[in-house]
């Protein structure tokens, strides 16, 4: 199973249904889930999460969890421009 994201992920969206019960369309705020979910990045030298707002990271370690709870093989971070047109960020 793989899920596609704007961005990345927030330590307040820990599952596929809370993802899915979030209101939609929706206004973002300068911070919380939704603001998460379309400026935080993957950042393989973080570890957890790390910042707030526009400028979070998350990790390795964050993101395994996160896989793991939701029986994901991968998540796609559609924000991301690189030059062969995908790069694989970790696993």
């Amino acid at each position: 199973r793989i899920l596609c994201v704007p961005s990345g992920l927030s330590p307040h969206v820990r599952s596929i249904d809370q993802l899915r019960s979030m209101e939609k369309p929706t206004d973002s705020e300068p911070s919380g889930a939704v603001c998460d979910l379309l400026w935080s990045k993957f950042d393989p030298d973080t570890t957890g999460w790390s910042g707030c707002g526009l400028v979070s990271e998350f990790g390795c370690d964050f993101l395994d969890e996160f896989l793991t709870k939701n029986k994901l093989e991968m998540i796609i971070c559609s924000d991301r421009l690189t030059q062969y047109g995908h790069e694989s960020f970790h696993g």
